[in-house]
């Protein structure tokens, strides 16, 4: 008996793809970076991320009828796989994350 040669799968590299967590830890790596190299307040960032959240929410409910459903979801790329709202508001989460202790500290805190 012959054994019938078999067809091997190409293997496929974890790198290909979609990804998305990894675009996420990457905009928070980039936010705690530029909250490093800025210094602005805690609060900024916190309102960076609600209004990024704040459009993401208005893109998805807002009725298709309204002409500016079309530029919001256009602006936050609402139709994507991964939300350009939703990567700005992991940036300003993770630049929040960073700062939020700083600030604290440096209003006369302490942690004990």
């Amino acid at each position: 008996m012959s054994n019938a040669p078999r067809e091997e799968k190409p293997r496929r590299s974890p790198f290909q793809g979609f990804l998305p967590f990894f675009w996420m830890a990457l905009a928070c790596l980039v936010g705690i970076l530029l909250a490093d190299f800025f210094q602005v307040p805690a609060w900024v960032w916190l309102a960076g991320m609600g209004i990024s959240i704040l459009l993401l929410i208005l893109a998805w409910r807002l009725p298709n009828s309204l002409v500016l459903t079309f530029q919001l979801r256009k602006w936050t790329r609402f139709d994507q796989r991964l939300p350009g709202a939703l990567l700005a508001a992991v940036f300003f989460l993770g630049a929040w994350r960073f700062a939020a202790p700083v600030s604290y500290h440096a209003m006369g805190g302490s942690l004990l």
